[in-house]
């Protein structure tokens, strides 16, 4: 029976070892993506300081409304019969709404121009002499949110979604209007509006009482046109250069950036090739990256509406998002969007957003401490999405199972070479060692042969031929 040496079961059981562990890592690569690492979410955020200057709006995106399922066929006999002081949802109210969900974009162009301007008071006096008429009405916004509709099947408007706003005019009189898109403006900021009277009806109030508000439907919520609009950046290095670290959120280097973020496009952004933007190097060489383009990757911590004290500042603004992003080597990066087109779950999403650097400025935490974060502002941002390994395309899926399987390959190659070297090295060793214990043996043996009489026997180590005898 063939004997194992010791030597062979060392050398199977590292084998066997390695090749758990290559196994492992293959498993591994496989479940793991290499192309998209994904940040890390720190233990324990930092909990901001929230403002108490306005509560974050409502998202600006709403369920698409389809199209009409019939035309729109106009019933002067249904507009007699409505009466004021109705409940908010009737009949007459899909009709409107069927009506304006009927216009083009030119038809309602064209009523946004000739429409005239009504004072609210002179309405609510005779509300039937401009009812089903078109109207213009501006004021500011003093609640605004996204309203479903109660009818579902039988909706001959194909609208099942509104904004609802409430207006304060000039007047100080209060002006409800249901719209079906907005544009970028927010409560408490002046806005002004094109549409249907449809009646004067009875809100609900608290201590059981109703009071009577002007209805109006229309298709866009607009911003004032008197308001001064953006205008063209021009770029001012001695203002950067001026630019001091640890100053207030509100500054005139917010405005500035705000302007230059509005006035570039995102192509021109993305041209020319921002550097990830890097905590140690924005707080170390501020001057040196102040007012460029840089990428940030992280996870989003929190992020709430601000309203701006933009007074007479050419850059337009007047509501911004500000956020939190930690990146994946647990630093923080205070944000500002101009605008938010998804919705984002503070804690679990990652972002990817473009935007510009402009200073570090002292952050207040909860706790009382003040630490300094790099400032970024941008325009807005997108969730950070990994490529799962079953979504690849073909060929870097095949890439990289044919690139798993070359390394494990020359792994496996290199172990066994390396293997068989040491089995060798071995076994050259026991010989080596076989032979200088032979020698050393060697002068006992010689002398000890010599010291033994010389007979058959102990010469030739065999017993001598005996004759052979008979007996009878």
């Amino acid at each position: 029976m063939k004997s194992t040496s010791p030597l062979t079961t060392q050398t199977e059981k590292k084998k066997l070892f390695f090749m758990t562990i290559l196994f492992l890592i293959l498993i591994g690569l496989i479940l793991w993506n290499p192309f998209l690492p994904t940040p890390r979410t720190p233990s324990s955020p930092i909990i901001p300081q929230h403002p108490t200057k306005s509560p974050p709006p409502k998202s600006i995106l709403l369920p698409p409304n389809s199209k009409p399922p019939t035309p729109f066929v106009r019933n002067i006999t249904l507009e007699k019969r409505i009466r004021d002081y109705t409940p908010f949802e009737s009949n007459e109210v899909y009709y409107f709404l069927h009506w304006v969900n009927s216009l083009s974009p030119e038809m309602w162009q064209e009523t946004h121009k000739t429409a005239p301007t009504i004072s609210i008071s002179q309405l609510q006096k005779t509300p039937h002499l401009y009812r089903a008429k078109f109207l213009k009405v501006s004021g500011k916004i003093q609640l605004l949110k996204p309203h479903k509709m109660a009818r579902e099947k039988n909706n001959p408007s194909g609208v099942h979604f509104v904004w609802r706003c409430m207006l304060r005019t000039k007047e100080g009189k209060n002006v409800e209007v249901l719209s079906l898109e907005r544009e970028k403006i927010y409560p408490q900021n002046q806005a002004e509006f094109t549409g249907l009277f449809c009646k004067i009806y009875s809100l609900p109030l608290q201590n059981q009482q109703s009071k009577s508000i002007p209805l109006f439907l229309t298709r866009k919520l607009l911003p004032p046109s008197h308001l001064p609009t953006s205008t063209k950046f021009q770029r001012n290095l001695k203002f950067e250069q001026a630019i001091q670290d640890n100053t207030p959120f509100e500054s005139p280097d917010l405005y500035y950036f705000l302007h230059l973020i509005e006035s570039t496009p995102h192509t021109a952004i993305l041209q020319s090739s921002p550097p990830r933007a890097r905590f140690y190097q924005l707080r170390r060489y501020p001057e040196k990256y102040r007012g460029k383009f840089v990428h940030l990757i992280g996870t989003l911590l929190y992020l709430y509406g601000y309203l701006l004290d933009n007074q007479g500042h050419p850059c337009g603004v007047q509501y911004v998002w500000r956020g939190l992003v930690v990146d994946k080597h647990r630093k923080f990066f205070e944000i500002v969007l101009t605008e938010k087109k998804q919705t984002f779950h503070p804690g679990k999403d990652v972002v990817e957003l473009y935007g510009v650097f402009s200073k570090n400025y002292a952050f207040e935490t909860t706790q009382g401490k003040v630490i300094q974060l790099p400032l970024i502002i941008a325009k807005n941002m997108k969730k950070y999405h990994n490529i799962p390994f079953e979504k690849l395309p073909f060929n870097q899926l095949a890439y990289l199972i044919v690139g798993v399987g070359i390394f494990t390959t020359l792994i496996i190659f290199l172990l066994n070479l390396w293997a068989k070297r040491q089995d060798k090295a071995f076994d050259a060793m026991r010989h080596k060692a076989r032979i200088q214990r032979y020698q050393k043996r060697k002068p006992y043996l010689h002398k000890q042969f010599q010291s033994t009489p010389k007979s058959p026997i102990s010469h030739t180590n065999k017993k001598p031929h005996s004759p052979l005898t008979i007996k009878f």
